[in-house]
């Protein structure tokens, strides 16, 4: 599964559930993600050392629909230390198109 489609399963499982959703990926990165009508929030956290701007970058690059994003705060919670950003939720029309055109395309 690319790391697309695994974002797009958790933003949608996020939306659908109200929760965060969570996933641990090579090298211990985790990505924390939270989606409300307004705000979506990403977090990514690694114990003992932080994730990279390279990492974070490669996320939002990744991520199901476009976004910009300014850099990310620094953060350190629950014994990790993270990288932390969010943005105004598109409408669920927009989303779809932006994903339904990456598809294909």
């Amino acid at each position: 599964m690319t790391l697309k489609s695994t974002l797009y399963n958790l933003v949608t499982a996020s939306q659908r559930n109200k929760t965060i959703q969570e996933i641990r990926l090579q090298r211990g990165l985790i990505v924390s993600i939270r989606v409300t009508p307004a705000t979506t929030r990403l977090g990514l956290w690694r114990t003992g050392s932080r994730p990279s701007l390279a990492e974070w970058r490669a996320v939002l690059n990744a991520w199901p629909y476009p976004v910009r994003l300014d850099e990310p705060a620094e953060i350190a919670e629950r014994g990790m230390l993270g990288l932390s950003g969010s943005w105004q939720t598109p409408t669920q029309t927009k989303q779809k198109t932006f994903i339904d055109e990456d598809v294909t395309h």
